[in-house]
């Protein structure tokens, strides 16, 4: 140790020893003939050098190369002969040390040290940054094939810093990758703004708010896409934080996903109810008639003799009625199955649109009620199309009978017209009840019924689709709520010709198409039917007193010959009324049906138990699962029977809820 030395100078340079050695930084020191003066510690370690080194020329041992050229000669030479003070080394710079070959990435600089104006010394430094820039492009990689977006908050200068990136997907421009609260406030959805900034707020005030922040962001062509942050802080100085750092993530795909999925499982919970309550409706639409036909062909079973001529054929006529509709409702279901399978057959052949036409319109004429009408309007000529007939026939043998169900008075008029050089269009329009958007938008479903109290299956709309889209065509509505609705059906067609229809082959088709039109036609209630009600005075006054609640004309037809002649009936047509005749009427049992109009049968019972808690009500309905009779008997019901009704089953649970000065003991 030189005494002469100043104690100050001796500390400083222990120091600087210390300091050189200790650095996390690689430095080498070279003189002015570019030989190693000194390298400390961290370069040693990294390039396995060691003090043997000093004195050797740099060149002989190193390497530094930036883009595939090895450049440390240039640079030693820019510093010796230009005013050069420093030079950086931050882009693709590798150091390669010659013998063992070791190399990595480095960021640093070569620096010119200066006294007295003149260049004493070289210093290159650098670092390690191998790994930091691998992890780097990693990320950038992983990031750039993403929505995911790298953003800090500078508390220093109330900025939000964001990756290029950002702007670049939303098409949104930038000073310099940068927003101000004002700025990122303008680009958040107002219903989201205050959760954002509630959660930026908690964060610049100290507190640790990790959880996810949900928000939607102006896109550059005015656009809402949702958006998920994540953030932190770094460090703090005081007890605010130094800096939040985040990430944000466009999960707007994500959204699309989950509202798609959201879709299919609502339409799938749709589907499943309009299943069950296909099935709890076919269970009724089936036993109803069959309640009418297993009933009266009992009734002509016994051989009553007091049943008159009138009564016989009137009991035939409702069980042929009642036999149809069964046969209409199994050949929906039929249909149903061949769709789903993709079995159902189709025979395609040129025919007359106005033959077929026709032979529905007197097919069908025979049906309507009082008071409807039932018009054709056709073109002049004819036109012969290439189709199926008998399922064009089933189409609009559906459509005139969805009318007719819903066109109490007024008319029906089916025809045909040509929309365009190729294309005809089929159409049915009523003056009936009409439907409200809520049912237009569901008409053509399957399981769908507008009207749970018109008899069908809901299965005949969406058949007709089908069946139309198999023909070629598209089918639409259009309704007015109490004026009508018209159904519009297409069909291809390349040809229009005089058809001759005097021709023998043209006829017998036709004929052929008029009787299978005529079986598919479903039956409905349009004839006033003569009421076989018992004359009241012909009943003892002491006899029991039954209310009927039925909607079903021929139920009650049945009902009526089964107990009019020992008991006194009185008919209400739906629970409404039900509730009224029984205040007024006061009977001993009450039969009830449960699915009526205006007011159904368990609505119905519960009104009358609050006038009544003893009077006998008896369910008589097609609905015959548990749970409907577990809801009768909640709703206040006495007992339950079933359609289609046995007639000694009936008779027994009157003798059980009838006292016997009431109830003649009707034999069984």
């Amino acid at each position: 140790m030189n005494p002469n030395v100043p104690q100050e100078v001796r500390i400083i340079n222990a120091i600087s020893e210390q300091l050189f050695n200790s650095w996390p930084v690689s430095i080498i020191m070279i003189d002015l003939e570019d030989c190693i003066w000194r390298l400390n510690q961290q370069v040693m370690n990294e390039l396995q050098l060691n003090e043997h080194v000093i004195g050797r020329h740099i060149t002989d041992l190193l390497e530094v190369v930036c883009d595939k050229k090895n450049v440390l000669e240039a640079l030693l030479l820019q510093l010796r002969e230009r005013d050069v003070r420093i030079i950086p080394l931050d882009t693709n710079c590798f150091i390669r040390e010659l013998k063992s070959g070791i190399s990595f990435l480095i960021q640093g600089a070569m620096v010119g040290i200066h006294e007295d104006g003149q260049l004493v010394r070289i210093v290159l430094y650098f670092r390690n940054v191998l790994e930091e820039r691998t992890q780097k492009h990693l990320l950038n990689i992983a990031l750039s094939r993403t929505q995911i977006f790298q953003w800090s908050f500078d508390m220093e200068h109330n900025l939000m810093i964001i990756e290029p990136r950002y702007f670049e997907y939303l098409g949104i421009p930038t000073r310099d990758y940068t927003l101000t609260p004002e700025e990122f406030a303008f680009l958040i959805h107002p219903d989201d703004r205050k959760g954002v900034f509630d959660a930026l707020a908690l964060q610049l005030r100290g507190n640790l708010y990790e959880r996810p922040v949900e928000y939607r962001l102006r896109r550059g062509d005015g656009k809402w896409e949702w958006f998920e942050a994540q953030s932190t802080y770094v460090g703090q100085l005081t007890d605010l934080p130094f800096r939040i750092i985040g990430i944000c993530m466009s999960t707007q795909k994500y959204k699309d996903t989950e509202n798609k999925l959201n879709e299919a499982l609502q339409k799938a919970q749709r589907s499943d109810e309009l299943k069950s309550v296909f099935l709890a409706n076919m269970s009724h639409e089936i036993r109803t008639p069959l309640n009418a036909i297993v009933g009266f062909s009992t009734l002509l079973a016994c051989g009553d003799a007091d049943l008159s001529r009138q009564e016989i054929m009137e009991f035939t006529s409702l069980i042929e009625k009642n036999s149809q509709l069964l046969m209409v409702l199994i050949s929906d279901i039929l249909d149903l199955s061949k769709i789903e399978s993709n079995t159902m057959e189709f025979h395609f052949e040129k025919v007359s649109l106005n033959g077929i036409l026709e032979s529905i319109y007197s097919a069908q004429k025979m049906n309507l009620r009082k008071g409807v009408e039932l018009l054709l309007d056709l073109p002049d000529r004819a036109a012969v199309i290439y189709t199926d007939p008998t399922r064009l026939g089933q189409v609009v043998n559906n459509l005139i009978n969805n009318a007719v169900k819903f066109t109490a008075e007024g008319r029906i008029t089916i025809g045909y017209r040509l929309k365009d050089f190729a294309t005809l269009e089929v159409f049915v329009e009523d003056t009936g009840t009409g439907m409200s958007e809520e049912v237009l938008a569901h008409i053509f479903e399957r399981f769908y019924k507008g009207d749970a109290f018109v008899q069908g299956t809901g299965l005949g709309l969406s058949i007709c689709k089908s069946i139309v889209e198999r023909l070629g065509g598209k089918i639409t509505v259009n309704s007015e709520f109490g004026v009508g609705t018209t159904f519009n059906f297409t069909l291809p067609y390349n040809i229009i010709k005089k058809v001759a229809d005097t021709t023998e082959g043209m006829q017998s088709s036709l004929s052929s198409q008029s009787s299978q039109l005529s079986q598919s036609s479903q039956p409905s209630d349009l004839t006033e039917q003569p009421s076989n009600e018992t004359p009241q005075e012909q009943i003892p006054e002491k006899q029991a007193c039954i209310l009927i609640a039925e909607d079903t004309d021929s139920n009650y037809d049945l009902l009526n010959a089964i107990l009019g002649k020992n008991y006194r009936l009185v008919h209400a047509h739906d629970g409404m009324e039900a509730v009224i005749m029984y205040d007024e009427v006061k009977p001993d049992l009450i039969l009830m049906d449960i699915k009526m109009p205006n007011l159904d049968g368990l609505e119905a019972t519960k009104i009358i138990r609050e006038l009544s808690a003893t009077v006998p009500i008896i369910v008589q309905s097609a609905y015959a699962y548990p749970q409907d009779q577990k809801a009768a008997k909640e709703a206040g019901c006495s007992d339950f029977i079933s359609k289609p009704i046995v007639q000694s089953e009936l008779k027994k649970m009157l003798n059980k809820w009838l006292s016997p000065e009431l109830n003649n003991k009707i034999q069984e």
